[in-house]
């Protein structure tokens, strides 16, 4: 066999893999969505107990979010209902995730679907604490949509169940 032949037998798929690979990265870089932009997160106000009332929430770019579970207090081990409401505000997208502040509960969240623009409801499941009152950390994130570009609002929302911490 000729080793020439033998030569260009072997390089060529490993070329052709080597070109392929290249235009895939390129392909990607020039085709890859733009980051989203992300506003730094609102506070609500210290008054705020989302497991006794609704809370209202500053937001960003302007407007507010009012944010209420149902029924309150808010059970454990049972579906409750989450509700936003945006006002002066829009938003394609909601969803709602659960930090244990006491302890590591696991990912919990929730995909809110938007009955009518700017209403944003969901079900949600608390997980029992084992040891009493639990603190959490309830956290909303808006997306908004525009040409090629996404942007994300976050606020935070503190509370307890089962007790007083």
């Amino acid at each position: 066999m000729n080793p020439k032949h033998s030569f260009r037998k072997n390089i060529l798929p490993a070329l052709l893999a080597l070109a392929l690979a290249t235009l895939l990265g390129v392909g990607q870089f020039l085709y890859r969505r733009p980051a989203p932009e992300i506003a730094p997160p609102q506070t609500p106000s210290p008054s705020c107990e989302l497991n006794r009332t609704p809370c209202r929430v500053p937001l960003a770019g302007g407007g507010e979010a009012r944010v209420e579970f149902m029924p309150r207090p808010i059970p454990l081990l049972a579906p409750f209902t989450v509700q936003i409401h945006l006002k002066n505000r829009t938003a394609d997208q909601a969803r709602l995730e659960f930090i244990g502040g006491s302890m590591d509960m696991g990912f919990n969240q929730t995909k809110l679907r938007q009955e009518t623009p700017g209403v944003f409801n969901g079900r949600a499941t608390l997980p029992v604490c084992s040891v009493g009152a639990m603190r959490w950390q309830a956290v909303f994130t808006l997306i908004k949509r525009e040409d090629a570009r996404e942007t994300q609002e976050s606020f935070t929302l503190p509370f307890v169940t089962g007790g007083t911490p």
